[in-house]
């Protein structure tokens, strides 16, 4: 979460995090929730995470605004990982 201060002073916060943390979190989730189930279905489909975000004016509630599609490619050691694990037959590994 951040405090931010617009042109004109006043302030408002915004946060970003996993969509349905920031659904939870919402006074408009049942309004936004199907769209926001469908933006994160479409990004996954193309390969890419999702970021739910939202903002709150002064200490009110929080509105959701949108979704933001997020790239996070496998680290270039991730193939070799997996392999070495299969191998020695060890759950995988939670990424770092």
């Amino acid at each position: 979460m951040a405090t931010v201060k617009d042109k004109d002073g006043k302030q408002f916060k915004v946060t970003k995090g996993a969509p349905q943390v920031i659904l939870a979190l919402s006074s408009n989730a049942e309004q936004v929730k199907i769209a926001v189930g469908k933006a994160v279905n479409e990004f996954a489909a193309r390969g890419f995470r999702s970021l739910g975000v939202a903002r709150a004016e002064g200490d009110g509630q929080w509105q959701y605004l949108g979704v933001l599609p997020l790239f996070d490619p496998p680290r270039e050691d991730a193939k070799a990982q997996a392999e070495r694990e299969i191998r020695q037959d060890e759950p995988p590994k939670k990424p770092r």
